[in-house]
């Protein structure tokens, strides 16, 4: 359902029973760096830590075991059997077991950023924010050799190291003690990547590439046929050409000439703007890949004459639209237009549909509608193999909700307000009249004949089909989802969290207990008398009354969850940087998290410097922490043994407002508590 994507990156691991699986898609995402021995190769992904192949990139699987996702790995070197991957979060990560296993390998590098990673044997080389850091011990120790903002990429050539960042190229001789600046000619063109081919030097700009003959001591531009003047971000070289990415919507280009002449060979890599924007490219074999901004990674065999996407089980994209009709998943990618999946999300094909951000999805009979960010209406009757615009009437094309019934079509916009089509959107009309401008309609529901609409200035009905709006008692806040069970209707606000109003808005309750960090509630969705709610960074959670929400997150790594829905016997969340996920309703409807919640009874609440958990039914051990208001870990886990009371000391805390998190068995229960 509806969603606001605000990126705030905060997870706590949980312990896995009954959970969410995670599907194989959809395929893509952004991908910062690739790096490969043979057909096995690493792709550093944004926030989805690194994915493997082990067919040169027709096969992708997850490699994150002792990774901190979400995580960005903007660069991996391999030495040998050690595969180094630097993360943006400032660390060093190592593996000697082919990506099955990670540890942290930067004890001694205190910075806030690394930018790359780098291998020349036995020593290994990172930049960060504060300089040029040296290991010769597989990361156990690291001595800092330069001060300087520092690159993404090292090109070592025999003892020579060449970086190119902080708008220079550099030169060192002598494993990184000293450093000799090589950048007559570059003056104003920031260089930020080099290789070295044919015995040139080669350097990708802001202006373009540029090439020295003479070892560094000078530099030339070598930019035509829309190459001059563009962000090159990546350069490789195979089978005699130089192939040049950039990432502002131009591409690939090649030259056959050492760089005198360009062309764009771009043939199956431009469908989005944003595939088009390439971050890295890898050669491997005969192959060159190239990793994007959202389209994950594409591959060419033919020296860039074609490419295809070269993604299968590389499910880093962000999922920001959800819905199931007739067995098939469609979900809408950020960036990356609608994919569906036939076999419960184990594959995934993305549609013909031409739009970056597919921000809602409804169905009607064979009807299938899809509604855009900034492109309108689009309809497909054929499973979504092909997709007409349907925009005639529609003046404001950013769609954020859908609303189907019966023949009956209703669209919220941002800005426009809600439009209305009764002939399977071939036209449309506004339906505005009461509502509070500016229009923006980021949610609908409908009750009998009651329509309820949520703006920026909360809740709004309409009795008569829309035509015209009241205002309820929810009166200010923005409205970023609606859902209906019985005659209660439930609001997510935006920075309020979620209300409950059981007599048509007349009077509404604010409904948060339970819900950490409910200021980011996002998202809703029904089965039966059965409510659940995502809240970014803390997943998805689940009430049966509406006053107690209990987490229902087991096995949902990625807790960074934007949007959710039930469809068929599941229900599905998804994640930044982590695609489509999904769990049995069964596992979750009537179940123990929500029914066991009044055996855990705490007190004094407010409490001091003690506080008790009575559990007059438990009889496992339990598993219990202590929980900030915004989720973080005030107290780690501790485990108690099985026991009618538990007695904790919570004296080290200051004062205020904390969520305890108690596990027992199958039972998962959050109660709220105040410390004086």
């Amino acid at each position: 359902m509806k969603r606001f994507i605000l990126f705030l990156i905060l997870t706590f691991s949980i312990e896995t029973h009954a959970q969410w699986m995670q599907t194989r898609g959809p395929y893509g995402g952004e991908i910062f760096c690739l790096a490969g021995n043979g057909t096995t190769i690493f792709a550093g992904c944004y926030g989805g830590g690194i994915f493997r192949s082990v067919d040169n990139g027709v096969n992708w699987v997850a490699v994150n075991n002792g990774l901190p996702l979400p995580l960005d790995v903007v660069s991996i070197a391999i030495s040998g059997n050690n595969i180094f991957a630097a993360g943006f979060n400032g660390k060093v990560y190592l593996s000697n077991n082919n990506g099955g296993n990670w540890t942290s390998a930067s004890s001694s590098i205190v910075t806030q950023h690394i930018y790359g990673i780098g291998a020349n044997g036995t020593n290994i080389f990172a930049s960060t924010q504060d300089g040029i850091f040296l290991s010769t011990d597989t990361g156990v120790s690291w001595t800092k050799l330069l001060s300087f903002y520092a690159p993404q990429q090292f090109l070592f050539n025999g003892s020579d190291i060449f970086i190119a960042s902080g708008g220079i190229v550099q030169l060192s001789s002598d494993t990184g003690k000293t450093w000799t600046s090589v950048s007559n000619g570059l003056a104003n063109t920031s260089p930020n990547n080099i290789i070295m081919d044919g015995g040139n030097l080669f350097v990708g700009t802001t202006k373009g590439v540029y090439i020295s003959t003479n070892y560094g001591l000078s530099w030339t531009p070598r930019s035509t046929g829309g190459l001059a003047n563009r962000h090159v971000t990546s350069i490789v070289a195979k089978n005699g050409n130089l192939f040049a990415a950039t990432d502002d919507g131009a591409g690939v280009f090649r030259s056959g000439d050492s760089g005198s002449t360009w062309t764009p060979v771009n043939s199956g890599l431009v469908h989005f703007v944003n595939t088009s924007m390439v971050h890295t490219l890898w050669v491997s074999g005969n192959d060159i890949l190239a990793g994007t901004i959202s389209g994950g990674v594409f591959k060419s065999t033919d020296d860039g004459n074609t490419w295809a996407r070269s993604n299968s089980g590389l499910a880093n994209s962000i999922v920001i639209s959800i819905g199931e009709h007739a067995g098939i998943i469609y979900a809408g990618a950020s960036n990356d237009g609608l994919w569906k999946s036939t076999d419960g999300g184990n594959t995934w094909e993305q549609t013909s549909l031409l739009m970056t951000h597919v921000t809602e999805i409804a169905f009607s009979g064979n009807n299938i509608f899809a509604g855009g960010d900034v492109t309108g209406m689009a309809l497909s009757t054929d499973n979504g193999n092909t997709w007409t615009a349907i925009n005639n009437g529609l003046t404001n094309p950013q769609i954020r909700t859908l609303l189907v019934n019966g023949t009956d079509i209703y669209a919220g916009t941002n800005g426009g307000g809600l439009f209305f089509s009764s002939d399977t959107g071939k036209s449309w009309a506004p339906l505005n009249n009461g509502l509070t401008s500016p229009n923006y309609v980021g949610a609908l529901v409908m009750n009998g004949n009651i329509m309820y609409a949520g703006t920026a200035y909360g809740v709004f009905l309409s009795t008569n089909n829309g035509n015209f709006w009241t205002q309820t008692n929810l009166k200010s806040g923005t409205v970023s989802d609606l859902a209906i069970v019985g005659h209660t209707i439930f609001a997510c606000i935006y920075n309020s969290g979620i209300y409950l109003s059981s007599d048509t808005g007349k009077s509404w309750t604010l409904t948060n207990t339970g819900l950490l960090n409910y200021r980011y509630a996002n998202s809703l969705a029904t089965s039966g008398n059965d409510v659940f709610a995502s809240v970014e960074a803390h997943g998805v959670y689940h009430t049966t009354n509406g006053t107690n929400w209990e987490s229902i997150n087991d096995g949902l790594d990625d807790s960074l969850t934007y949007t959710i829905e039930t469809g068929g016997s599941e229900i599905f969340a998804g994640n930044y940087r982590s695609g489509l996920w999904k769990r049995p309703l069964s596992q979750v409807v009537g179940s123990k998290e929500i029914k066991k919640e009044n055996d855990f009874v705490i007190y004094p609440n407010p409490a001091g410097n003690r506080l008790t958990i009575c559990t007059p039914s438990h009889n496992q051990p339990a598993l219990v922490s202590v929980l900030t208001m915004m989720g973080q870990t005030a107290l780690p886990a501790t485990s108690f043994p099985a026991g009618n009371n538990i007695t904790m000391d919570i004296s080290m805390l200051p004062a205020g407002i904390y969520f305890l998190r108690i596990k027992a068995g199958d039972d998962r229960v959050i109660k709220k508590f105040i410390k004086e």
